[in-house]
């Protein structure tokens, strides 16, 4: 219920998340696509995705991890 509730607090202040809010939420984010439950990892990667379209160019220190991130979710399935 968390990351749900994070995904829809996101998709209205995405553009003001600075370098320490990122920090904070990226490795959340990460933890979630782990997550056993499907729909807290689809919910985190909408919450990457829309984080990406907002904030680009900022967000180069985490390119590589959120690409390993999603990588690893590739061929996820609903279970």
């Amino acid at each position: 219920w968390k990351l749900i509730f994070l995904h829809y607090f996101c998709q209205f202040l995405v553009g003001a998340l600075g370098q320490q809010q990122l920090a904070v939420l990226m490795p959340c984010l990460y933890e979630a696509l782990e997550n056993s439950d499907w729909a807290t990892r689809k919910a985190s990667a909408e919450t990457l995705s829309r984080i990406g379209s907002n904030l680009g160019s900022t967000l180069a220190f985490y390119k590589s991890k959120t690409l390993c991130a999603l990588e690893s979710c590739r061929f996820d399935k609903v279970s």
